[in-house]
């Protein structure tokens, strides 16, 4: 699915229409220290209330992104929806979470060629940086090779036993 939208709010519009064929509207705010998004989704049995997804959509429109980044979750539900039948479901706290670990690193290492590998290094270290959390994993020479002769003396046929 391409990405032919001016805004990443019409993105997500428009995959809801196409991929999951529900009419879907998405309003993003952020600023320097928080972000915030509504989604509002016609339900699949929405069509039991023939006038309920025009009315929502035309009050989901009064809505501004200040006031989206402003006001508590319950006081913004009832200004937008208090006529409706809305139910705030569970919450949960975000927190941030990367995967990242020193063996995954080390597993890619090894899908690599070692020599490509050992040319890339600087001052006889080579850097693998996590671009999501920011982590730094280094290696020396020594520990490479040492990677890769693990992934040998492990390989099917190998005579050596670890």
């Amino acid at each position: 699915m391409g990405l032919d939208a001016d805004h990443l709010s019409e993105a997500f519009e428009a995959y809801f229409a196409q991929s999951e064929q529900l009419p879907t509207r998405v309003m993003l705010a952020s600023d320097a220290k928080r972000a915030a998004a509504l989604m509002l989704q016609q339900l699949p049995e929405g069509h039991r209330d023939a006038d309920g997804w025009t009315r929502d959509s035309a009050l989901f429109d009064t809505l501004t992104r200040e006031e989206l980044l402003e006001l508590p979750v319950q006081t913004l539900l009832f200004r937008l929806f208090h006529e409706e039948n809305v139910r705030l479901l569970g919450q949960r706290p975000m927190r941030f979470g990367c995967s990242c670990s020193q063996a995954r690193v080390e597993d890619a290492l090894r899908s690599l060629d070692l020599k490509e590998t050992l040319a890339a290094a600087t001052a006889g270290v080579t850097e693998v940086h996590c671009d999501f959390c920011g982590k730094t994993y280094r290696f020396s020479d020594e520990a490479v090779v040492a990677l890769f002769d693990a992934t040998d003396a492990n390989a099917p046929g190998s005579d050596l036993i670890q």
